[in-house]
């Protein structure tokens, strides 16, 4: 018997893998769209530019994850259409490079809330967000 691995940094001990697997997307499936936009900063709120930024929504049948990374102010932005979205984003913040961008920093795991922004309608469940919180992270 054959098997093919495949490992990935996102998600990787930030959720736990589905027990049932992922439902297909059909016709008539919930689904919402989500933003987070926010800046990741040193402790003394200097920006941090590269660090990756993985985040991984969706429930525990069907799951999206997307990777970023911060830009030269620290800034970065995930935008995503999702079936089944929760009410929270995991994220995880992790520095890739060394000490290319200024120093080593820990890895951060965080629950990112959403917020409605915008009604929908029928299966569409409309635009939820995270805005302007600073990530600190400690070198």
């Amino acid at each position: 018997i054959l098997g093919v691995s495949a490992v990935s940094a996102c998600g990787e001990g930030i959720l736990p893998a589905p027990e049932y697997g992922p439902i297909m997307a059909e016709y008539g499936v919930p689904h919402a769209d989500y933003v987070i936009k926010r800046t990741v900063t040193d402790q003394d709120g200097n920006p941090i530019k590269g660090i990756q930024v993985s985040s991984l929504a969706g429930n525990e049948y069907h799951r999206q994850c997307d990777t970023v990374y911060t830009d030269d102010d620290g800034g970065y932005e995930i935008r995503r259409t999702i079936d089944f979205l929760g009410r929270e984003v995991d994220v995880r913040y992790e520095d890739v490079d060394g000490e290319e961008n200024g120093g080593l920093f820990m890895t951060e795991d965080r629950k990112v809330a959403l917020e409605k922004q915008e009604e929908g309608s029928g299966w569409y469940d409309g635009l939820f967000a995270a805005f302007g919180v600073d990530v600190k992270m400690i070198e």
